[in-house]
């Protein structure tokens, strides 16, 4: 009787080494990324759906994020660490019917933007330059610390500077030589503007 054959033993198939997945470096936060992140409020926006909150509607569509936008391009401007910027967490938006063109207020924490419907009806030319430049203008108040005594003119002089840093003016809006600087708006901006430049 013949021997039987051995059946041979399979040779094992090798199992791979997992490859360990990388754990990913976290990229160190910039202070400019803690800026933009400390101005991110939360943002409310009531809007009177009159015939200028209509059209401010049709040149902002989504007001919340234009004003975190505007938030975060003023608090880009005004300060060089996270830590400087006031404790704003909640902005409230209300397009009204009132007198004037806007006006912020509020203490530390929670602020309001108030922008009237009035005058956002009547705008011609660049409406959309025009608002976005008071949502600049007025979230530069938002954002500032308050002025212990500074004047007035020079508070709204370093709103304006913002503003016109940004390219939010109509062109030709430039005061002329002369005046000073706490005259307010484009006098006290271009005077900040020229001590910025040096």
């Amino acid at each position: 009787m013949p021997k039987p054959t051995p059946t041979p033993t399979p040779t094992p198939v090798p199992t791979p080494t997992p490859t360990p997945t990388p754990t990913p470096t976290p990229t160190p936060s910039t202070a400019a990324d803690e800026i933009k992140k400390k101005c991110t409020p939360t943002v409310e926006y009531v809007n009177d759906n009159s015939a200028g909150g209509r059209k401010f509607a049709q040149y902002v569509p989504d007001a919340k994020l234009a004003m975190i936008q505007a938030a975060q391009y003023v608090c880009s401007v005004l300060y060089k660490s996270a830590a400087e910027v006031p404790p704003v967490t909640k902005v409230k938006l209300f397009l009204e019917n009132m007198d004037g063109v806007a006006y912020a207020t509020g203490g530390n924490g929670s602020k309001e933007l108030h922008i009237s419907t009035n005058y956002i009806n009547g705008l011609n030319g660049d409406i959309k330059l025009e608002i976005d430049g008071v949502l600049i203008h007025e979230n530069t108040h938002i954002w500032q610390w308050s002025s212990n005594g500074v004047d007035g003119g020079f508070i709204e002089g370093i709103a304006d500077f913002v503003r016109a840093g940004g390219a939010w003016y109509p062109s030709g809006s430039r005061n002329g030589k002369g005046g000073k600087y706490n005259d307010a708006y484009t006098t006290s901006a271009y005077f900040i503007g020229w001590l910025n430049s040096k």
